[in-house]
């Protein structure tokens, strides 16, 4: 029997490669109809004779040899002979199961098939066990010989004995520069990134990078992550190599590389890939140098591109050079960003004509690092860079993104049922839109993907609803499509946030990072990030407000803002209440509001009720280092439509501080302005405060009958552009009652104004440290005698 099955699976192999060859369709039909025939007969006998495990193997067998690996695990799954576990193994590698395979090559042994010593050296290799792989490519002979010594070379470090020529020269090149900037971590001697565009609509961007470790905390750069998006881009990694301050060079190797997905638990974003490549023998004084491709198969909406390319970075640049090339069929346009701090460094290239297109270049020398400072703005506010485009028009990227929406906004009855249920025509517009909203808030997962980062074209609406999770343009696209049906005038909204360079109306790019929602109510624009499961309707993430945003209505585009939210509240109430004994009881009271709430809500959502008992305690023990904790509660934790509020009480013995009869309360400092507001002499960034919020602290003093005041916070208020601090103290009977506030107007404070607001910052600074001098008297109005 088992001649018959050889002499018949030998019929269909030459039957194969003479297919190979020829293209002749009644040969193609024969062969196909042999195949049919010869499996199907020992299908059947199989099914007769369900025990015949000879026979089963056989068939097994002739199904791997035709590449038909999912009827060879079907067929020996469960089987407890080694040679067929080995070949179940073998079909489970060429199915990219890797896990499942090693499982079984440890059961049964590699024996002495070379195939199969070459397939469980595979799966070793993609499981990171690299010294076994190489071990069993090692034993590895015959047909796969030439493959398993292909592969030993990619895992194993090749080195060399002399540094390359052109790192040599850099280095002596650059010791006027490295010197000047010895005590930076990293100093970059070499950058070189180019974007070829061929008139077929493909691209390849190079990154070749040579930079030399400086001291401990250099190191941390020998870890390389190259983003790219599989769909449409492979990555080349050419050579990765690290030259030793002896002058060794040691290559990278595959078991340095790894490719991984960015977004492994969320199968939807598998393509958003890096490639991370960890430098070998890096120490104080090595230089790092690798070359890597990334090759698009396609360009963006019809062959067009846009990106930037951003002068300085956290290093210093010895050689910076950037070079387009495109057919002369494509126009490119260019807008310079914040010019005037490129110190005098043009942003607009040198173009030449070449053979095929044009080329454009930006060359730069000797670049500073960007040292960032404390409450600095984001590096898009204040960077230099070259925005690039190919876009002719706004109305181009429109149509492209309509076309990749087209068709996403379509509800399953599920969907409708849900929008008539939770919004019902019978309630008020704004509520209906709030539940809408809270919906895909709360109960559709956010997947944290950067638009564009896994693709531009969002899943549909109905997949999204299905699978309960999407990223921040599948939940945009959900929202608009549950406003639509519910009869609202809605649509998403394309934004680039405050990481992002801003939009800018006259030169149109596809750079958004992130998508909203809009939807019109009674007349008024209310806009819409689902993606933030704590922020209030109505409200928006700091990160979102003051932005220029790409509307995408049914039918055209438009320009909007996003509002820059004020009424940003944190509000304290606190109770102090002494006994003659000068214990104090506290109550405190912590109610935020706006994008406080978002940050309070998100605390207590995402934190263990313990951790919260536990910080409340450490917050009161810097009150006093006796206190002791006797209750708290929260409220409106995942109330979106109320303010969150923590509320607590302890008591505290020694909250005074004495001298003789003298005793001194330090008030709770709620107003907690950061001292890096004002921690510098000079600055050369602007000031940012992260939106406009206010602050209240109130804070009531109840003395016992023992006590009188000797001195009490004054009445002040500090106006300035930039904000308001106000401090009213009131009295009635032994009752005091502080109330302070911190008002912030304005978000940004220029360069040339810093010393002005420092001053006045300092001013309340020193209001914030006043506190409540007390005196101890006797009850009977005489006094006491106190040892010093």
């Amino acid at each position: 029997m088992k001649r018959r099955v050889d002499k018949t699976l030998w019929f269909a192999v030459c039957g194969i490669v003479l297919l190979q060859g020829c293209r002749q369709f009644g040969l193609l039909d024969k062969i196909t109809h042999a195949y049919r025939t010869v499996t199907s007969r020992y299908e059947a006998r199989l099914e007769r004779n369900p025990r015949n495990d000879s026979l089963r193997y056989e068939l097994a067998q002739f199904y791997y040899a035709f590449r038909d690996y999912d009827r060879v695990k079907t067929l020996l799954r469960g089987f407890a002979k080694e040679d067929a576990q080995r070949l179940l193994a073998n079909a489970h590698v060429r199915t990219g199961e890797h896990t499942c395979a090693l499982a079984l090559y440890e059961r049964s042994g590699a024996g002495s098939d070379d195939e199969t010593l070459y397939l469980y050296a595979r799966a070793c290799e993609e499981k990171n066990l690299f010294s076994r792989a190489l071990a069993l490519y090692e034993k590895t002979g015959g047909k796969f010989r030439a493959k398993a010594r292909e592969r030993i070379l990619r895992i194993r470090s090749k080195t060399e004995d002399h540094p390359p020529e052109n790192v040599i020269d850099l280095l002596e090149r650059e010791k006027e520069f490295i010197d000047r900037y010895r005590e930076h971590p990293v100093i970059v001697l070499y950058s070189d990134e180019s974007m070829t565009v061929s008139s077929d609509g493909r691209s390849t961007f190079m990154i070749h990078r040579i930079q030399k470790i400086m001291n401990e905390k250099g190191k941390n750069e020998a870890e390389i992550r190259i983003g790219y998006d599989s769909t449409y881009e492979t990555v080349e990694l050419e050579y990765a190599r690290t030259v030793t301050p002896e002058g060794r060079v040691i290559y990278a190797g595959e078991e340095h590389r790894r490719d991984t997905a960015k977004y492994a638990h969320y199968p939807l974003y598998s393509n958003a890939r890096a490639l991370i490549v960890s430098m070998p023998a890096v120490e104080i004084g090595a230089v790092i140098e690798y070359k890597v491709k990334i090759r698009a198969s396609k360009l963006i909406a019809g062959g067009n591109f846009s990106l930037f390319y951003r002068l300085y970075e956290a290093f210093p640049v010895a050689q910076a050079r950037f070079t387009l090339s495109v057919p002369p069929a494509f126009s490119v346009f260019f807008d310079p960003c914040h010019e005037p701090a490129a110190a005098g460094r043009s942003l607009l290239p040198e173009k030449t004509p070449q053979p095929g297109g044009v080329r454009y270049r930006w060359e730069y020398r000797c670049l500073p690092p960007l040292l960032p400072e404390e409450r600095m703005p984001p590096l898009a506010d204040v960077v230099p860079a070259v925005h690039i485009s190919t876009f002719s028009s706004w109305e181009q990227i429109y149509q492209w993104w309509s076309g990749l929406i087209e068709g996403k906004f379509s509800l399953t009855p599920e969907m409708e049922r849900l929008v008539s249920e939770r919004a019902p025509a019978t309630l008020p517009p704004r509520e209906r839109v709030k539940a809408l909203y809270e919906f895909c808030a709360r109960q559709i997962r956010y997947v944290g993907v950067e638009y564009g980062e896994s693709g531009y074209e969002p899943h549909a609406a109905a997949e999204v609803f299905e699978n309960r999770y999407g990223d921040c343009k599948d939940k945009a696209v959900l929202l608009t499509a549950l406003l639509r049906e519910a009869g609202f005038e809605a649509a998403p909204v394309l934004i680039p946030t405050r990481e992002q360079y801003p939009l800018n109306r006259e030169f149109p790019s596809v750079d958004f990072n992130h998508a909203i929602a809009l939807v019109r109510i009674d007349g008024k624009e209310i806009y819409m990030d689902p993606t933030a499961s704590t922020v209030s309707w109505g409200d928006l993430p700091l990160d979102d407000q003051n932005r220029n945003v790409l509307i995408c209505a049914r039918d055209s585009y438009r320009f909007g803002k996003t509002p820059l939210r004020s009424e940003n509240r944190m509000r304290y109430r606190t109770e102090i209440m002494f006994t003659p004994e000068e214990q104090a009881r506290f109550t405190r009271a912590l109610t935020a509001t706006g994008n406080f709430a978002a940050y309070q809500r998100f605390y207590l959502e995402y934190t263990h009720p313990q951790k919260v008992e536990e910080d409340i305690r450490k917050q009161i023990l810097e009150l006093s280092p006796f206190a002791t904790l006797t209750g708290y509660t929260v409220e409106n934790k995942e109330n979106l439509s109320k303010p969150p509020v923590i509320r607590y009480s302890f008591y505290a013995p020694a909250v005074l501080q004495s001298a003789g009869r003298m005793r001194i309360l330090s008030l709770p400092d709620d107003i907690k302005i950061d001292t890096g507001f004002a921690g510098k002499e000079a600055r050369r960034f602007p000031v940012e405060f992260k939106g406009l919020f206010r602050k209240f602290s109130e804070v009531s003093v109840s003395l016992s009958d023992g006590m009188k005041v000797l001195s009490a916070p004054k009445n002040v208020r500090v106006d300035t552009p930039w904000f308001v601090f106000a401090s009213e103290t009131e009295r009635s009977g032994k009752v005091f009652r502080i109330v302070r506030e911190f008002r912030v107007k304005t978000t940004h404070v220029p360069v040339d104004r810093y010393k002005e607001f420092k001053q006045r910052l300092a001013e309340v600074y020193a209001f914030l440290r006043a506190g409540i001098i007390l005196e101890k008297t006797e009850k009977d109005g005489g006094e006491k005698k106190e040892k010093f």
